[in-house]
């Protein structure tokens, strides 16, 4: 598409962005996919640094449209949208002098991250008039938060405290479709936020000749996912090209 999915050609796909759109799509499709993504990064803190480790993260996704008749349609979508993971070597040199007599007073240090996403959108559109389109759709979403600290002032003396909880939020996203004329398309749709309220365990694993910290219990907290507005304007000058600008904003201002 490139990048051509606010108003352009229509697509199963068009539910991440703009469901509206798939009140151009006849009868029943699917599309599916999968996307890899891998990174890695380098941290400096005071007069230590690391790098984490190269990962490689599959994203699948899936998507359903069905047509009811010249008004309505049905959509169901499954995605991953938001993600990331960071893993650093168990490195005890790495690690400030540990005191046993104030264990999180130093010698810590962060081993493992991650916040893994899975969303299931299932949407309605209508059509209203022959050039607008409106749609509402509910993003059920799963989050996975994991997360390994170790304290210790060795690779052999040490503890590790593991974070391991998940949550389910529910939110919401409204679309249209508008078509100007025969060679101009607007779309608009805004993604609510996703707030969720992460609950797990936590476990202390330690190393044979460390006591500390010996125990588990139960860990929560909060995250935050931001909403998002999305505009977009296509324009065909010829029936073989297709011009879309879009306009993307995201509410960063909910973490302040």
């Amino acid at each position: 598409m490139g990048g051509a999915v606010m108003a352009g050609e229509a697509e199963p796909a068009s539910l991440a962005m703009n469901p509206a759109l798939i009140t151009e799509l006849p009868g029943k499709q699917i599309q599916t996919g999968i996307t890899v993504v891998t990174a890695t990064g380098h941290v400096n803190y005071g007069s230590y640094s690391q790098d984490s480790k190269r990962q490689w993260w599959p994203l699948p996704n899936f998507y359903y449209t069905q047509q009811i008749n010249d008004r309505w349609w049905l959509g169901l979508g499954a995605m991953a949208r938001f993600g990331l993971s960071n893993d650093y070597d168990d490195k005890g040199w790495m690690l400030p002098a540990f005191n046993p007599s104030s264990p999180t007073a130093g010698g810590a240090s962060l081993n493992h991250v991650g916040v893994t996403t899975f969303s299931v959108q299932p949407t309605v559109a209508f059509k209203a008039t022959d050039k607008l389109a409106l749609s509402l759709g509910a993003e059920i979403q799963y989050l996975n938060f994991t997360e390994k600290i170790r304290f210790g002032n060795s690779a052999v003396t040490f503890a590790d405290l593991n974070l391991d909880g998940d949550s389910v939020a529910v939110s919401g996203i409204l679309a249209l479709f508008y078509k100007a004329n025969e060679k101009v398309n607007m779309g608009a749709s805004f993604r609510f936020r996703n707030d969720h309220s992460v609950k797990g365990p936590n476990k202390y694993d330690y190393s044979a000749n460390t006591t500390l910290f010996n125990g588990s219990g139960d860990f929560w907290g909060d995250i935050t996912f931001p909403a998002q507005l999305a505009l977009g304007v296509s324009y065909r000058p010829i029936e073989k090209l297709l011009i879309e600008v879009n306009w993307t904003n995201v509410f960063w201002s909910c973490f302040s």
